[in-house]
């Protein structure tokens, strides 16, 4: 026969889930090398739990999109050197970095791992609050 009354906190929890771990995602098969490092880098950046397998997608584009911007700043950096390269050489890869970077950035904020989404939430709020003329400090408060 058991105990009388209600069971405390410590008797309701289970020993299994006491001690369950949760594992990070493991890179994809499809990726290359360098994706798979990116991977690691933002997988290992955030707690074990950021990633679920719904957005492992999105993660996976971020991946690419960094290496591919990655690649073609190699590209412009080897087309500065090189003298037969015309500025309209130059620009079209200029273009086409700014296309991955966007696309990198945009990945990034979705999945919540862009700097921007760390900031805090009350200091956002009050950056868009205007104040009136005579709240201002005067240049002799500072």
């Amino acid at each position: 026969m058991g105990t009388r009354g209600r069971k405390s906190a410590i008797d309701q929890i289970q020993p299994s889930n006491v001690f369950k771990t949760i594992e990070r995602p493991a890179p994809p098969r499809e990726l290359t090398d360098q994706q798979r490092a990116i991977w690691f880098d933002v997988v290992g950046a955030h707690p074990a739990d950021t990633f679920q397998p719904d957005i492992w997608p999105l993660l996976i584009a971020y991946c690419r999109h960094v290496v591919e911007q990655r690649h073609i700043a190699g590209l412009i950096e080897a087309l500065k050197r090189d003298r037969r390269a015309t500025f309209k050489d130059y620009d079209q890869h200029l273009k086409m970095q700014e296309r991955e970077s966007r696309a990198a950035s945009s990945l990034a904020v979705r999945l919540g791992i862009a700097n921007t989404t760390y900031a805090d939430k009350a200091e956002q709020g009050r950056a868009f609050v205007r104040k009136k003329p005579w709240e201002f400090k005067s240049k002799a408060e500072h």
